[in-house]
């Protein structure tokens, strides 16, 4: 688990599991993996701990 992020309501966690963007239930202690994003970049919490935003690699672009 690598740059871990608390919602404000200390109820999620948001953070990279390998290379895997990732939302944790604190209480229950469920994880979400939202999408493999070959990259080192955890996802992040909205402020209201409802969103998850997280980067991605884009391939492909415009045809190139």
């Amino acid at each position: 688990m690598a740059s871990p992020q608390l919602s404000l309501d200390g109820q999620r966690m948001a953070y990279l599991n390998g290379r895997k963007a990732a939302v944790m239930t604190l209480m229950t202690g469920q994880v979400v993996n939202l999408a493999e994003t070959g990259l080192d970049e955890p996802a992040r919490l909205s402020p209201s701990g409802n969103y998850a935003v997280y980067p991605t690699r884009r391939l492909n672009v415009a045809g190139k």
